[in-house]
């Protein structure tokens, strides 16, 4: 069986031909040690304590091997012009563009095109070829006209750029669809930062946008809207065939006193978080349909696994030694699953959670 190399550096590679350093991939590797029978492909050595505590969870023992042949488990990287194309947000971008959905969306590649830029808007920069979160910044309202084209241009020498306004965001959420047409729909929760730190699955068998926890927020004219615009981006999309899987991340933001919905963010032709938090519910849920996946830090002296082990429903699937610990719960609903939260708040309180949980 050949081993799989989980390339969470994927975007990386996949647009600059480079890997990033290797606590990138350390970051979430270990994950699949949890979902896949195959020899988990790593540079890193995980102490025998961390693999018997993997074994305890899983029922088999993890195997890691640091030579040989492997295979991309997170991106493919077989046919690169064809996973440029669905990953950059320069595609997702002009959809938005070419529907009219936002004219305050622009791609910048030279200087003139930021004519249409206007001073009373606040803006968010994008960098369209890097990974999720990363390399965005924030052009607040109070800068002048001057001062935002002064900042794009800067960035700007860096490459071609993605500016959209900067909406006051309150849900993230995305659909992922599979090779097969399967979609499931999930509560991703960011940081002020725009970086991932979990996924909530309100019912994780049934994985509608009827069952996201804030979906009674949204009008019923809105979610329809949004419904058409998901069903333009697919329609989109289709002529590049979909072999890995991808994922349409979007959210929700309030404007003049009413939850609107932002369709597209962007578009992640890879594995993505959230679809790792559907497989881990489907393997460990223990017929509870709540689930949620957190990343924090933790700063405590105790192992971590150790430490909540008697804790019900609560699965550390993290080593202890890499950027963010990672937890999987389970629950029967909703407000057994908020409870759960309440008990890891009190038992953690070196945790450090960059999001409200």
């Amino acid at each position: 069986m050949k081993a799989i190399k989980v390339n969470a550096d994927y975007e990386v590679e996949l647009f600059h031909g480079k890997t990033a350093p290797p606590i990138i991939n350390h970051t979430i590797e270990f994950l699949a040690l949890y979902l896949e029978d195959a020899p988990l492909w790593s540079t890193k050595n995980y102490s025998k304590e961390y693999l018997n505590h993997v074994a305890s969870i899983t029922r088999k023992e993890p195997r890691i091997v640091h030579s040989g042949p492997f295979e991309n488990w997170w991106g493919p990287l077989k046919d690169l012009r064809v996973e440029r194309e669905w990953n950059s947000k320069i595609t997702s971008t002009q959809i938005i563009i070419n529907q009219g959905w936002c004219k305050n969306t622009f791609i910048i590649h030279k200087a003139e095109d930021m004519s249409a830029l206007k001073a009373d808007v606040a803006y968010l920069l994008k960098d369209p070829y890097g990974m999720s979160g990363q390399r965005f910044q924030v052009l607040p309202q109070e800068l002048d006209l001057q001062q935002k084209k002064e900042l794009i241009l800067k960035s700007l020498s860096y490459g071609s750029l993605i500016i959209e306004p900067l909406f006051h965001r309150i849900y993230d959420f995305s659909q992922y669809i599979f090779p097969d047409g399967k979609r499931i729909a999930y509560q991703n929760l960011v940081d002020s930062k725009f970086q991932y730190k979990g996924t909530v699955f309100k019912d994780y068998k049934d994985p509608t946008l009827e069952n996201l926890p804030f979906f009674h927020r949204v009008s019923k004219k809105n979610w329809d809207n949004y419904k058409e615009q998901i069903n333009q981006i697919i329609k989109s999309y289709k002529k590049l065939q979909n072999n890995a899987g991808f994922s349409i991340d979007s959210f929700v933001y309030e404007e003049g006193n009413e939850f609107k919905i932002r369709a597209m963010s962007e578009i992640n032709y890879r594995r993505t978080m959230g679809r790792m938090s559907w497989e881990l519910s489907s393997k460990y849920s223990g017929g509870k349909v709540w689930s949620g996946l957190y990343l924090f830090k933790y700063t405590g002296e105790e192992i971590l696994w150790e430490l909540l082990k008697y804790l019900e429903n609560v699965k550390v699937l993290s080593p202890g030694d890499s950027r963010f610990e990672v937890l999987y719960l389970s629950a029967r609903d909703e407000d057994e699953g908020i409870e759960l939260l309440q008990k890891l708040r009190s038992l953690l309180p070196d945790a450090q959670f960059s999001i409200k949980l």
